[in-house]
Parts: structure tokens; C-alpha cells; sequence
């Protein structure tokens, strides 16, 4: 079975990068407004989930599930071959690329629940920036990219959350009675 992974449109907003299980396996496309087509992306990994494009338009970043764990990796769309980003025991997710794309924030399970965790890509160096006992998923940098905007069931409903990555600061954005779900 495939997990539900939104599409991700690219930078310029000609292509549009999503998962598709349409020969019997997940794999990887792009649609292509320009030219009306859809292609696989050819590369050996399976069970993939959560593309998206890399700034610049030229990567595309997802997760692949190796040896029963989750791990987030990036492909060049001109020679096909996967890097790994992440490599651990723990399942990664919901993946996000700071502007400049020298920056990554993700989600990382700890003991079943998610926290998040921010890689510096030039230096490989990851902090984690919470350690909670609710899940903390689909973490997204604000345009200055010292700010990140996640969603945390941190009182049991699923709501918006901003922290500071500077300072730890973190605070609930907003109220809601039925959750929020991106």
C-alpha cells in the first residue's frame, strides 16, 4: 500500500512532483504542465512518500523506506541517483527545505511518537529542536527561516505551533475544535 503523500509543485510552477502506485509499486513522477505528460522517475528505490522539489528545481527530496526504516533522501533529476540525507534506526518524515536549501527540518520518530529535528546540509550536523511526548509532524520554515511552523497534538488536537529555532521559543497559533490537518 502506498501512504498518502500531498504533491509538491516545483519552484517555477510548471511540474508538479507526486507518488503513484499505477504499475504496481510506489514510485516517483512528475507531471509536466508544459508538456501535458507525466514520467516516472526512474531510480531503484520503493515505498516512497512526501516529494517535493528542492530549491533550484533540479533535486527532488523524499522519503523511502530501506531495511524497514524511513529514511529521507534527494535525487538529481539528470542522473537519477538517490543520496541519502538520512540514515538511522528511527523513521523520518514530512521533510521540508529551507529557501537557500542549505537547511533541512523534518520529523523524527522517538519511542512511537514524532519530534522535530533540523539538519544543516553542508555540515551533516542535526539538532534536534523538540523532545516532547506528542507528536510534533509537518514542519515548514517561515521565509526568514529562523521560524518553523508545525503541527503538534500537544493538547490532544492536532494544532498549529510556531517555534523560534534561535531561541527554543515555542507557541500554539491558534485554536481549533476539530484539528488541523495539512
Amino acid at each position: 500500500s502506498v501512504e498518502v503523500s500531498p504533491p509538491s509543485w516545483s519552484q517555477d510552477g510548471t511540474r508538479l512532483v507526486f507518488v503513484s502506485d499505477k504499475e504496481n509499486r510506489s514510485d516517483l513522477y512528475i507531471y509536466d504542465f508544459k508538456r501535458n505528460k507525466s514520467e516516472r522517475i526512474k531510480q531503484e528505490l520503493r515505498v516512497n512518500s512526501f516529494p517535493s522539489f528542492l530549491p533550484g528545481d533540479t533535486e527532488v527530496g523524499f522519503v523511502a523506506s530501506v531495511n524497514g526504516y524511513a529514511d529521507i533522501y534527494k535525487i538529481d533529476l539528470d542522473d537519477g541517483k538517490p543520496t541519502p540525507l538520512t540514515q538511522t534506526i528511527n523513521d523520518e518524515a514530512y521533510p521540508h527545505w529551507s529557501a537557500d536549501g542549505k537547511f533541512l527540518v523534518y520529523s523524527r520518530e522517538y519511542q512511537k511518537q514524532f519530534d522535530l529535528v533540523l539538519k544543516d546540509l553542508s555540515s551533516g550536523e542535526e539538532t534536534r529542536l523538540t523532545n516532547t511526548a506528542y507528536d510534533e509532524i509537518w514542519p515548514v520554515f517561515l521565509c526568514e527561516e529562523k521560524r518553523i511552523i508545525y503541527v503538534s497534538e500537544q493538547s490532544s488536537i492536532f494544532k498549529l505551533h510556531l517555534l523560534d529555532v534561535e531561541s527554543g521559543y515555542r507557541k500554539g497559533l491558534c485554536e481549533v475544535i476539530g484539528g488541523v490537518f495539512l
